[in-house]
């Protein structure tokens, strides 16, 4: 017996399948979106691609570091940003207004702050401490502290090594894993589980971006039958692609230390004085309460990283000098505009939001030329008369319904309250891994163009932010870099690298741009993401972790 389809159930599925067609006939194409990658399902001759996208990075460095910002107005230093209509008036000026000392090309062991065991600075993942899988019992393995900040055990070697096989499997292989398509001969299939969906989703950016199979003759039409993996170009990629990979490259890492990683629910807005300038955060990184009520509830904690993904592909124009391009100043700019965010969010630890308007006369005093206009309790009409009778009011056209929402709309212009806040109810704002002995506060981000990803680290001073965000500068007292902002917590050369950094400049340090389609480049990115976590998520011993009942909550 076979069950029929109500008619309109059939026009229904006719019609999305013809509108289909229409829209994407490449989606009834053998061989291309619902084929495998680099395969052909029929053995037929796919259609020839365009030519790859060139690979080009950002060189903007800035000249140097202007005068403080007493030389500098708030309303100058305002104006200057406000004057940006498009993101082709970025100039020097721009860049040089915020005071930002880049460093490229940074070691991760440059980058990442390192721990000290027994008097010696040790990376998260130095090699030398790499003695054998067999010890990972040994605390040297599990880095100086074995508990985290929120209470939980540091994740072990074994365990990253885990992570790390998953990663160093070759392209191919992971490729038909997550297919479920058979082994190629001679290698092992790869076991993939805690990376499984960023292979998934890295082999729909491989359709645009993997070149290694493309045939140089059938792209100049010499030949027919392409048989390369793309089925398009790197800038006709949407922009999905590369976020969801990229937060799924971060995920699995993320969840070893007890934190989360998510899409902004609030729209990222920088604050100026009194400008709200928007900015990119594709996703960011928070810690998960420990309490199971507060976690249930979807409350976070943080913010720790944040995650920038951009679809540029060309950075300079012809004519233009390398360094020198109007879209690496673009580039360089929301970068450090995304971090400088970050850094605003997090100084909000032990802060109370103060919402647009509190306390001023037009949130509480109330307006001029309203009139209160309520029914009455003896039936009266919209306007308190009362001989008021339904016929009345129904011969005006005013019905019960519309009488309602007239009323809710004239209570409302009666509210007085300020605008809404720019804090996410969902967040407790907290300095997670800031060093108590440092007043910099450092701030992560994992930068991503074309398939490549690049860690960023911003140390930013909190008169910095005071000033970004009020426009008051500090006195003259505090103009100087400090001689007493050393930590044992860093090497001796971190430690002089912040004695000769004053308040007012931003140092900027970003590592290689790793290429997500190198195996090698993927553990190294990988080794620096969990380096952040293994620093930001540190903890002081067992003893001063803070555990708070759920009941509490």
């Amino acid at each position: 017996m076979h069950l029929r389809l109500p008619r309109f159930c059939r026009k229904l599925l006719a019609h999305v399948r013809l509108g289909d067609k229409k829209r994407n006939p490449e989606l009834i194409n053998p061989g291309t979106i619902l084929a495998p990658s680099g395969q052909v399902s029929n053995g037929g001759p796919r259609t020839t691609p365009p030519a790859a996208t060139p690979l080009y990075f950002p060189h903007h460095v800035p000249a140097g570091i202007s005068t403080p910002f007493s030389g500098v107005s708030p309303r100058q230093f305002l104006e200057l940003f406000l004057s940006l209509k498009s993101p082709s008036d970025v100039t020097c000026e721009h860049i040089n207004a915020l005071n930002v000392d880049v460093s490229k090309d940074v070691t991760l062991d440059e980058l990442i702050p390192a721990f000290f065991v027994d008097g010696e600075p040790m990376f998260p993942l130095d090699p030398s401490r790499e003695q054998s899988l067999n010890g990972a019992d040994d605390p040297l393995l599990r880095w100086p502290s074995t508990t985290l900040s929120n209470g939980n055990e540091a994740p072990g070697r074994d365990i990253y090594s885990v992570r790390q096989q998953e990663l160093s499997c070759d392209n191919d292989v992971a490729f038909r894993a997550v297919r479920r398509l058979p082994a190629l001969p001679d290698l092992p299939p790869a076991k993939l589980v805690h990376f499984r969906k960023f292979w998934l989703n890295f082999d729909l950016m491989s359709e645009y971006w993997d070149t290694s199979k493309d045939d140089a003759e059938a792209l100049n039409g010499q030949t027919e039958g392409y048989q390369g993996r793309r089925i398009g170009t790197g800038r006709e990629m949407p922009e999905k692609y590369r976020e969801d990979a990229i937060r799924l490259f971060i995920e699995p890492i993320a969840w070893q230390f007890g934190c989360q990683i998510r899409v902004p629910t609030m729209n990222p807005r920088l604050a100026v004085q009194t400008v709200l300038f928007p900015v990119r955060h594709s996703s960011v990184v928070y810690r998960v309460p420990t309490e199971r009520v507060r976690a249930r509830a979807g409350n976070l904690e943080g913010p720790l990283i944040a995650v920038q993904c951009r679809p540029t592909t060309e950075f300079r124009n012809d004519g233009e000098a390398l360094g020198e391009g109007n879209a690496e100043k673009v580039d360089l700019l929301r970068e450090v505009a995304a971090m400088l965010l970050l850094a605003q969010e997090r100084a909000r630890d032990g802060k109370v939001e103060k919402r647009p308007g509190e306390g001023k006369w037009w949130t509480t005093t109330p307006r001029w030329g309203a009139k209160v206009s309520v029914d009455d309790d003896d039936g009266g009409d919209t306007m308190g008369n009362s001989d008021g009778t339904t016929a009345a009011r129904v011969g005006r056209g005013i019905t019960k319904g519309s009488s309602r929402r007239k009323r809710k709309a004239e209570k409302s212009t009666q509210t007085l309250s300020p605008g809404p806040g720019l804090w996410d109810k969902k967040v407790t704002y907290v300095q997670v891994g800031k060093n108590e002995e440092d007043d910099f506060d450092d701030i992560f981000m994992v930068s991503s163009i074309n398939h490549h990803i690049s860690i960023l680290r911003l140390r930013v001073h909190p008169l910095y932010l005071q000033y970004l965000e009020t426009g008051i500068a500090p006195p003259l007292a505090h103009l100087q870099p400090s001689n007493d902002c050393g930590n044992a917590q860093f090497p001796n050369s971190q430690a002089e690298s912040r004695q000769e950094q004053p308040w007012y400049v931003l140092k900027l340090q970003r590592t290689k741009w790793y290429d997500l389609f190198s195996a090698e480049d993927r553990v190294e990115a990988m080794k620096g993401v969990w380096g952040i976590f293994t620093w930001l998520m540190r903890g002081k011993g067992e003893e001063d972790v803070e555990m708070t009942d759920a009941s509490d909550a």
